[in-house]
């Protein structure tokens, strides 16, 4: 893994996207877990389990795909190291007109724009999906 776990893990999920893989598999830590969580809890990845792989935690994502196509057609990274990107959840604008989703970092957790607005917190946008 990278020092920017955010940037490889969307690398890894958006190049098995590209090959229609049916899962992929990523070193596990906390954040990562919370995001990879966010994307099957808002309907982006079918599940997420935590795995044990040559004696260290990882996890295993399996990809959803609707009618044969891949529930993910665009995933892109909104924060990065050099510019953190930060954003109320009154400001919060939603990508595509609703054919997306953000994802943010919050105090409450890793949440989607819409759990985020309704809780009323807003954080550090991660990143961007498109459906």
């Amino acid at each position: 893994m990278t020092n920017d776990p955010i940037a490889d893990i969307i690398t890894r999920i958006r190049n098995a996207t590209l090959r229609q893989a049916p899962a992929l598999t990523v070193p596990a830590s906390r954040f990562t877990e919370a995001l990879v969580t966010a994307m099957v809890r808002t309907g982006y990845l079918k599940q997420v389990e935590r795995i044990v792989q040559d004696e260290r935690p990882m996890l295993q994502i399996s990809l959803k795909y609707v009618n044969g196509f891949n529930a993910i057609h665009g995933i892109k990274q909104l924060s990065k190291r050099g510019l953190r990107r930060y954003s109320s959840y009154k400001t919060l604008r939603s990508p595509r007109h609703g054919g997306g989703i953000l994802l943010l970092s919050t105090p409450l957790g890793v949440l989607s724009d819409r759990e985020a607005r309704q809780k009323g917190v807003g954080g550090e946008l991660l990143c961007e999906i498109h459906s």
